[in-house]
């Protein structure tokens, strides 16, 4: 029993300290009163010790359900998919809808499938240059897009763009201020 080794441990400590308590508390002590009042506090700190093991979820779960709610929770794999579209193989806007199979490139053997959640829309446009224009009075983010196709940009039905601002988090959260 752990806890009663470590209470002999230092009821020894204790006993080197003040011999005046050496006989009733040294490992040569034989009081039966002093040995029975040893094992009750064991027994209590090993019972203590269960009971902080075996309840700590009841004041943790709550605590992180309060402060952090989706640690809890279940998380399937995730991942962020980049759709590159090839030079003039798209002349319109392509509707990727949701639930679209996707599957990965082999990982020591082994393919991931995963599924789109959202629709994606398509276009065959590409970034040409992003660049930040500050003066004192307002900040312009100017994002300068190319076609992939031989089609005006006017001609494309393009009502709606989304961007993943996908660097280091600063500079995401700052492109994100900034929008």
């Amino acid at each position: 029993m752990e806890e009663r080794r470590r209470l002999r441990e230092l009821a020894d400590e204790f006993a080197e300290d003040d011999p005046r308590l050496a006989h009733f508390l040294g490992s040569e002590a034989s009081d039966p009163d002093v040995e029975r009042l040893m094992d009750g506090f064991a027994f209590l700190t090993a019972k203590l010790a269960m009971k902080i093991d075996d309840h700590l979820p009841e004041i943790t779960q709550p605590l992180l359900q309060l402060v952090y709610p989706n640690f809890l929770r279940p998380l399937p794999s995730v991942t962020l998919v980049r759709f590159d579209p090839i030079d003039h193989a798209l002349s319109e806007s392509q509707l990727i809808p949701k639930g679209t199979a996707l599957l990965s490139k082999p990982v020591d053997g082994v393919n991931c499938t995963f599924r789109t959640c959202t629709d994606v829309t398509l276009y065959p446009l590409v970034i040409d240059e992003i660049c930040h224009i500050d003066s004192a009075d307002k900040s312009i983010v100017h994002i300068d897009l190319g076609a992939l196709t031989e089609q005006p940009l006017r001609q494309l039905d393009c009502d709606r763009l989304g961007f993943h601002l996908g660097d280091a988090a600063s500079n995401a959260l700052t492109l994100y201020q900034w929008l």
